[in-house]
């Protein structure tokens, strides 16, 4: 589940380093319960905490400790524990992550809680056929852009701005979800879905030449 990836984010006068977290694995993780926003499942003792830990020692064998960090997670509970857990095993115990909900997972609606095989239209009939009232909206992909968006540019802009007080090097960790992390790649232009599609289509032409040749 908690994994870094990495990448220079500004150019310029400065540069800073992003660096990504998922939160380590819950137990609705282990269960495949759909979590989103409403369910905030904990993180398992004997896994979640130790992939967090993990991303803190391997964090501290990277970055200098004379580098200026600064880290902000969603402010759901699995992600901040992750950012805690992480300044821990990286020696700095006294730190705490700023949360912002901009970072949140992605809305699920009816799914969240369920199985994660459920749809969003099997989710709705199977929530409109146990409850009373207006079934749970969820996000669309516009929405959890926008607020993404507004997140990392208000932060480089204040960091840009403050340019002054940083050194080259300074790192901004980032300790967020799954499914608002694949929306943010997306955001760079990485889609892993796209290129699966291009690695099919290579297969096919690949597979075409071949007929051709046994012409």
């Amino acid at each position: 589940m908690a994994g870094i990836s990495t990448g220079a984010t500004i150019t310029g006068p400065s540069v800073i380093r992003l660096i990504v977290v998922r939160h380590g694995e819950t137990f609705a993780n282990r269960s495949s319960i759909v979590q989103g926003q409403s369910l905030d499942s904990p993180l398992t003792p004997d896994l979640g905490e130790k992939q967090a830990e993990a991303v803190g020692i391997a964090l501290s064998q990277q970055i200098s400790a004379a580098d200026i960090i600064t880290m902000f997670s969603s402010d759901l509970k699995r992600a901040f524990d992750t950012g805690i857990l992480i300044y821990r095993a990286w020696g700095k115990p006294d730190l705490l992550p700023s949360a912002d909900k901009r970072l949140r997972e992605v809305k699920q609606g009816p799914r969240e809680g369920m199985p994660n095989h459920h749809t969003i239209k099997s989710a709705r009939i199977k929530w409109e056929a146990e409850n009373v009232g207006e079934c749970p909206r969820w996000e669309n992909q516009g929405e959890v852009t926008a607020r993404l968006h507004d997140f990392f540019v208000e932060r480089f802009e204040e960091w840009d701005g403050r340019q002054g007080h940083h050194r080259q090097g300074s790192t901004l960790i980032v300790v967020s979800h799954g499914g608002a992390l694949r929306t943010f790649f997306k955001m760079l232009g990485f889609d892993k879905d796209k290129d699966k599609d291009k690695d099919k289509d290579k297969d096919k032409d690949k597979d075409k030449d071949k007929d051709k040749d046994k012409d």
